[in-house]
């Protein structure tokens, strides 16, 4: 999901879908060669995503960094902002979590990426609040 903020008063939040729809079948991510091809990150949709990256902060909700495909998109964020906009020290996204370690957190702010951690006893509770602060 990424955030565009147009003026004080406005919004317009896109939200992107990786793992494919049920409006069109040839883009569901169900075996290895259909993730093998997702990950080239070439799709008409990536190219929207990497557009976004580049003038937006990023959202990220229900990731892992124990999934490769997460890891590589965070890898290729970081690559894209570092090579444009050398020196940059703000946030290009923002992640949040129900706990990560240390290191990953440290790893994660190397690349520019915050980290909000969420209270994981009561998660849907926990992600309501934070949704809700965004408004």
């Amino acid at each position: 999901m990424s955030l565009e903020i147009n003026s004080a008063d406005s919004i317009i939040t896109s939200i992107y879908k990786f793992h494919g729809d049920f409006n069109n079948d040839d883009s569901l991510v169900l075996t290895e060669t259909s993730y093998y091809d997702r990950m080239e990150f070439e799709d008409p949709l990536d190219i929207r995503l990497r557009s976004d990256i580049l003038n937006n902060t990023l959202l990220l909700l229900g990731y892992s960094l124990g999934d490769i495909n997460t890891r590589y998109i965070f890898y290729k964020l970081h690559k894209i902002n570092q090579d444009l906009k050398p020196g940059n020290k703000s946030y290009s996204a923002i992640m949040t979590t129900f706990g990560m370690s240390e290191i990953q957190k440290s790893n994660l702010a190397n690349w520019n990426i915050q980290v909000h951690e969420l209270e994981p006893v009561n998660r849907n509770k926990s992600m309501s609040d934070f949704l809700k602060s965004l408004q």
